[in-house]
């Protein structure tokens, strides 16, 4: 454990760096010294950032690396994280906190495989503009909190090319029983992925029960014309109650022929 004396001896340390190409930072709750982390690195192509309950103190990342390829950041609260939009290598970026905000999904937008896990999907704030992941062609994202669907379409409707997307379900931040859920609203327009594009769909840990749930695997389903591949998994589940649920779901597919359909 390091404590810096000022924000620019990190930087000074990065500096020295010129050949850098992976870098992991652990941060401890205890602190660091440190409130404006700034990783500025030409060569850098891999970063983890692992910061446990960096919300007690302000903290904000500032990323300039250009040849940046795989992004992994989790945090326990929610800091300011900007990745500098020279970063257009970037392949994979994997980001779980508890927040989501518009800056930093703003600035991946060029990823081409992006994994969210995020604990409070109501404070997730989405990116104004023409925000658009072009290259993303693989997506995964984690139902564990309730409305966590308003970021899954808006995600569907900002990747015009995907072609994969997973559904995890993350058992430590899971939807309780007890909880309300926001209603799903089925959107007016069918984003272009599903129309066009979309592949493969998965679905990890698919419970069925809530409402909810149905209607979004149904509308995904309902939507596509290119699926190859569709499989839902469900733990504790009986023979029975698989083959009602695959039933229910496999009836709405458009093409059940050309689709291989797995519920295990």
């Amino acid at each position: 454990m390091y404590y810096y004396k000022e924000d620019k001896s990190l930087r000074n340390l990065l500096s020295g760096c010129p050949c850098l190409e992976t870098l992991v930072v652990r941060r401890a709750a205890c602190g660091d010294g440190i409130k404006s982390f700034v990783i500025e690195v030409p060569s850098l192509q891999s970063l983890s950032i692992h910061a446990e309950n960096d919300g007690q103190e302000h903290c904000e990342y500032v990323i300039n690396a250009p040849s940046l390829k795989y992004l992994h950041i989790y945090t326990e609260k929610g800091p300011e994280v900007c990745l500098s939009e020279t970063s257009l290598k970037l392949v994979e970026a994997k980001i779980s906190c508890e927040t989501i905000d518009d800056k930093l999904l703003g600035s991946l937008t060029s990823v081409k495989m992006l994994s969210l896990l995020f604990w409070s999907p109501l404070e997730v704030v989405y990116p104004t503009g023409s925000s658009v992941f072009y290259r993303l062609v693989c997506l995964e994202i984690y139902t564990g909190k309730p409305a966590w669907w308003n970021l899954l379409m808006f995600m569907l409707d900002a990747s015009p090319k995907l072609r994969v997307l997973k559904l995890l379900t993350d058992k430590w931040h899971k939807v309780g029983e007890h909880v309300v859920c926001e209603k799903w609203n089925q959107p007016k327009t069918v984003p272009e992925c599903l129309l066009l594009h979309l592949e493969t769909f998965v679905w990890e840990g698919y419970e069925g029960k809530r409402q909810e749930e149905k209607e979004v695997a149904k509308y995904v389903l309902r939507n596509t014309s290119r699926l190859k591949k569709v499989a839902f998994s469900k733990s504790n589940c009986s023979l029975k109650d698989r083959l009602e649920m695959l039933k229910e779901l496999e009836r709405v597919i458009k093409t059940p022929d050309s689709c291989q359909f797995d519920f295990a």
